[in-house]
């Protein structure tokens, strides 16, 4: 088909670059049994799965319950099942999973006990941020909210600070 749509926009270029690596593999693979660019579709699909993964664990951190991580894995299943995007190799929907990693590993930087595991996590959430504006540069917009709500969490820990400095 027509691949120009995908490079028609320069946000596309890094993932057009995976894209095509994968593809080149799937099409020189005489073990791939499909059609080469059927492996966008796959990756695609794997990328929503692991989106879904990674929220139902995000969900399950947060409230330490399983009924409402139940819930949120039939509320995802339920829309993905009706989404067009699962059968269609949009770009978009390759990202989708790093957002949700980033907001996933913050939490867990934000609930762990122990300061060495907070750093490591906190670290993680800016590597996926890294790794997903490789696949689509929005996803950088992860770090700028990472980075504003950890300033907003260090200046609300200082007594008084927001205080004066509203009275001022």
């Amino acid at each position: 088909g027509d691949d120009s749509y995908y490079s028609m926009y320069p946000y596309n270029v890094p993932i057009i670059y995976f894209l095509e690596k994968a593809y080149s593999w799937a099409k020189n693979n005489s073990q791939y049994p499909y059609n080469g660019e059927f492996i966008w579709i796959q990756m695609n699909n794997a990328f929503i799965a692991m989106a879904g993964f990674v929220s139902c664990i995000t969900v399950k951190r947060l409230v330490k319950k399983v009924f409402p991580t139940i819930v949120v894995l039939c509320l995802y299943v339920g829309c993905v099942v009706f989404s067009p995007w699962k059968i269609i190799p949009y770009t978009d929907m390759m990202a989708i999973a790093f957002p949700i990693i980033c907001i996933c590993l913050y939490i867990y930087s934000l609930t762990s006990v122990r300061k060495g595991w907070k750093y490591a996590f906190f670290g993680f959430a800016c590597l996926a941020a890294a790794i997903g504006g490789l696949v689509k540069s929005s996803v950088y917009i992860m770090v700028i909210a990472i980075v504003i709500t950890e300033i907003i969490l260090l200046l609300k820990d200082w007594k008084g600070l927001w205080k004066g400095f509203l009275l001022k």
